[in-house]
């Protein structure tokens, strides 16, 4: 299955996402949209800092 959903990336950390994962996640994204400002969100989760 794909962490790649409708409207955001969801996945079980250590076995379907990872820092490898997020960072060329956001390497794409500033392929796609370019340099500028952005705003990351995360939640409370003790993994979320690394990713």
């Amino acid at each position: 299955m794909s962490v790649f959903k409708a409207y955001d990336v969801r996945g079980i950390y250590g076995t379907e996402i990872d820092e490898a994962l997020a960072r060329r996640i956001g390497m794409a994204f500033v392929d796609l949209v370019g340099g500028g400002p952005l705003v990351v969100g995360r939640d409370m989760r003790e993994c979320a800092p690394s990713i």
